[in-house]
């Protein structure tokens, strides 16, 4: 499931050995925020209709920054993929950030090659980081940023944009 090499190809994470690994990664997440309050870390299990764990959305909220902003990221099984579920899962994830913690502006990192999920952001309404935008941020020469200011989609039925 989320133990797939494939998944791990754009991320700094190594695949996890086992179930029982990912697991015991899982656990750590739970841990609520960074040290000094100025971060807020968020995780969310992505389920088909059935209960099965297929993924997870996950965001970083800046809670000492005026517009609150979030990192977004979302990992998905690979053979739910093209199913509007990423879209779907991550569009659920700001509009929760916007409602319960009041964020405005929205952030994600992704490896210039990684065209399934720069198709993803870019169905949400996020647009590449202008120099402004990314003066800001230390990224790899390999990253780009992309920034969606704007409040979240409402939330429609998914399209059948790739995770």
């Amino acid at each position: 499931m989320l133990t797939e090499p494939a998944l791990y190809r754009y991320v700094e994470v190594p695949p996890p050995a086992s179930e029982a690994a990912l697991a015991a990664r899982f656990e750590r997440w739970q841990g609520g925020g960074s040290a000094d309050g100025t971060e807020l870390w968020l995780n969310f299990a992505v389920r088909l209709a059935s209960g099965e764990l297929v993924g997870y959305v996950q965001a970083t909220v800046m809670v000492g920054l005026p517009e609150r902003p979030a990192w977004v990221a979302y990992m998905l099984s690979e053979r739910v993929w093209g199913r509007g579920l990423g879209h779907a899962a991550t569009q659920m994830l700001m509009s929760h950030l916007a409602q319960h913690h009041g964020c405005t502006v929205f952030w994600a990192c992704i490896e210039h090659d990684n065209a399934r999920s720069i198709a993803l952001v870019k169905a949400l309404g996020f647009h590449r980081a202008t120099a402004q935008e990314l003066a800001a941020h230390e990224l790899d020469a390999t990253e780009l940023l992309y920034v969606c200011s704007a409040e979240p989609p409402s939330a429609s039925p998914a399209r059948r944009e790739s995770a």
